[in-house]
Protein backbone atom coordinates (compact mmCIF):
# COMPACT_ATOMS: atom_id res chain seq x y z
CA UNK A 1 0.00 0.00 0.00
CA UNK A 2 2.82 2.39 0.80
CA UNK A 3 4.15 2.01 -2.74
CA UNK A 4 0.91 3.13 -4.39
CA UNK A 5 -0.32 5.60 -1.76
CA UNK A 6 0.81 8.79 -3.52
CA UNK A 7 -0.38 7.47 -6.89
CA UNK A 8 -3.85 6.76 -5.47
CA UNK A 9 -3.87 10.12 -3.67
CA UNK A 10 -3.46 11.92 -7.01
CA UNK A 11 -6.19 9.92 -8.77
CA UNK A 12 -8.96 9.27 -6.24
CA UNK A 13 -11.55 11.96 -5.47
CA UNK A 14 -11.14 13.84 -2.20
CA UNK A 15 -13.77 13.08 0.43
CA UNK A 16 -14.78 16.62 1.36
CA UNK A 17 -17.32 15.39 3.90
CA UNK A 18 -18.67 12.15 5.25
CA UNK A 19 -21.97 12.81 3.44
CA UNK A 20 -20.46 13.21 -0.04
CA UNK A 21 -20.57 10.21 -2.37
CA UNK A 22 -16.77 9.81 -2.16
CA UNK A 23 -16.89 10.09 1.65
CA UNK A 24 -19.59 7.42 1.90
CA UNK A 25 -17.70 5.09 -0.47
CA UNK A 26 -14.48 5.55 1.53
CA UNK A 27 -16.38 4.90 4.75
CA UNK A 28 -17.84 1.64 3.43
CA UNK A 29 -14.45 0.49 2.14
CA UNK A 30 -12.87 1.37 5.48
CA UNK A 31 -15.45 -0.68 7.40
CA UNK A 32 -14.90 -3.67 5.11
CA UNK A 33 -11.11 -3.32 5.40
CA UNK A 34 -11.21 -3.02 9.19
CA UNK A 35 -13.49 -6.05 9.47
CA UNK A 36 -11.43 -8.32 7.23
CA UNK A 37 -8.04 -6.95 8.27
CA UNK A 38 -9.04 -6.95 11.92
CA UNK A 39 -10.03 -10.60 11.87
CA UNK A 40 -6.83 -11.62 10.10
CA UNK A 41 -4.69 -9.50 12.42
CA UNK A 42 -6.46 -10.85 15.49
CA UNK A 43 -5.74 -14.36 14.28
CA UNK A 44 -2.04 -13.46 13.94
CA UNK A 45 -1.91 -11.65 17.28
CA UNK A 46 -3.40 -14.60 19.15
CA UNK A 47 -1.23 -17.20 17.46
CA UNK A 48 1.48 -18.51 19.79
CA UNK A 49 4.38 -18.50 17.33
CA UNK A 50 3.50 -15.23 15.64
CA UNK A 51 2.52 -13.02 18.60
CA UNK A 52 5.28 -10.40 17.97
CA UNK A 53 4.25 -10.17 14.32
CA UNK A 54 0.56 -9.85 15.15
CA UNK A 55 1.10 -7.19 17.81
CA UNK A 56 3.42 -5.27 15.48
CA UNK A 57 0.79 -5.31 12.73
CA UNK A 58 -1.90 -4.08 15.14
CA UNK A 59 0.28 -1.27 16.51
CA UNK A 60 1.48 -0.05 13.10
CA UNK A 61 -2.10 -0.28 11.85
CA UNK A 62 -3.22 2.05 14.65
CA UNK A 63 -0.51 4.57 13.72
CA UNK A 64 -1.58 4.30 10.07
CA UNK A 65 -5.22 4.91 11.00
CA UNK A 66 -4.19 7.99 12.97
CA UNK A 67 -2.36 9.35 9.91
CA UNK A 68 -5.29 8.58 7.60
CA UNK A 69 -7.62 10.38 10.01
CA UNK A 70 -5.37 13.42 9.94
CA UNK A 71 -5.26 13.34 6.14
CA UNK A 72 -9.06 13.06 6.01
CA UNK A 73 -9.22 16.27 8.06
CA UNK A 74 -7.05 17.99 5.45
CA UNK A 75 -3.56 17.81 6.94
CA UNK A 76 -0.86 17.12 4.36
CA UNK A 77 2.34 17.09 6.43
CA UNK A 78 2.96 13.96 8.46
CA UNK A 79 3.78 14.69 12.11
CA UNK A 80 7.28 13.57 13.08
CA UNK A 81 5.94 11.75 16.16
CA UNK A 82 3.90 9.36 13.98
CA UNK A 83 6.97 8.44 11.94
CA UNK A 84 9.11 7.94 15.05
CA UNK A 85 6.36 5.87 16.69
CA UNK A 86 5.98 3.63 13.62
CA UNK A 87 9.75 3.06 13.38
CA UNK A 88 9.97 2.28 17.12
CA UNK A 89 7.11 -0.22 16.84
CA UNK A 90 8.75 -1.95 13.86
CA UNK A 91 12.09 -2.13 15.68
CA UNK A 92 10.49 -3.50 18.85
CA UNK A 93 8.54 -6.09 16.86
CA UNK A 94 11.63 -7.17 14.95
CA UNK A 95 13.70 -7.48 18.13
CA UNK A 96 10.91 -9.42 19.86
CA UNK A 97 10.60 -11.73 16.85
CA UNK A 98 14.31 -12.46 16.78
CA UNK A 99 14.33 -12.86 20.57
CA UNK A 100 11.76 -15.61 20.21
CA UNK A 101 14.13 -17.48 17.90
CA UNK A 102 16.94 -17.70 20.47
CA UNK A 103 15.64 -20.94 22.09
CA UNK A 104 15.33 -22.53 18.64
CA UNK A 105 18.89 -21.57 17.70
CA UNK A 106 20.27 -22.81 21.03
CA UNK A 107 18.34 -26.08 20.58
CA UNK A 108 19.62 -26.48 17.02
CA UNK A 109 23.17 -26.07 18.27
CA UNK A 110 22.60 -28.91 20.73
CA UNK A 111 22.85 -26.83 23.88
CA UNK A 112 20.28 -26.74 26.65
Amino acid sequence: MALVDSWLDRRLPIALSSTSSAGIAYGILTIIGVAIGGLLTLQLALGFDSRPLGLTIVAVGLVTLAWWGMRARGERSRPRILRITAIAILLAGTIAGYGGLIPDVVGALGRS
